[in-house]
């Protein structure tokens, strides 16, 4: 029987190692990640499946306003993440419409107080504008959600994943108030694409 040399013997071991990552942090769409039931004191998580979870907010913009540079370094620090972190870890991508609420609701007062028909025409084209572009205009953000099996897991994990994901996210995890926006948008999107399901099987 030969046997194999240690050099050998280190690559099988990190590709297997790969692999078992990929399984773990595979891609999955909004639609297969656990309901949010409750949140805990720290404002952790608790997701259906009785697990605790963490978000934090990736500082990459998205991929159509970078560079090749600020791509290739956003790529490394996501390698790093994936060779460092063993957790369980979903990276989500959401898209919001732009909000122009408060610059059209100040066109609005701006034209009701205009003293010329001149002036009124040019507020009413700029609330229009603005109206335009929180219909058509998304922004893309990007989240990933750290999972453990109670609260003194999670912690943990959470130490490992800020040490591994330098770079890569903000420092300070989002708020309870910002997961709560976040993960109805998430629910909204998991429903859109259930919908989207239905009506191509029904054209099927």
């Amino acid at each position: 029987m030969s046997l194999i040399t240690e050099e050998e013997f280190e690559r099988s071991r990190r590709k297997k190692l790969r692999k078992k990552r990929k399984r773990k942090h595979g891609t999955k769409s909004t639609a297969s990640i656990s309901k949010v039931k409750g949140y805990t004191e720290e404002d952790f998580c608790i997701f259906d499946d009785d697990r605790y979870g963490e978000v934090f907010r990736s500082t990459t913009a998205p991929i159509d306003f970078i560079n090749q540079n600020e791509n290739n370094k956003h790529m490394s620090f996501l390698a790093t993440l994936y060779r460092m972190y063993e957790g369980d870890i979903k990276q989500i991508g959401l898209a919001y419409h732009t909000n122009t609420t408060e610059l059209q609701n100040n066109w609005l007062d701006i034209k009701n107080k205009a003293q010329t028909d001149e002036q009124r025409l040019l507020a009413r084209e700029q609330q229009l504008r603005f109206k335009l572009i929180s219909e058509s205009q998304l922004n893309q953000e990007y989240y990933f959600i750290i999972y453990g099996d109670d609260e003194k897991d999670l912690i943990s994990k959470i130490r490992s994943f800020k040490k591994a994901s330098i770079g890569l996210v903000e420092e300070e995890p989002q708020t309870k108030e910002q997961k709560i926006k976040y993960l109805r948008s998430e629910k909204l999107e998991c429903q859109k694409h259930q919908k989207e399901r239905q009506k191509q099987s029904i054209l099927i």
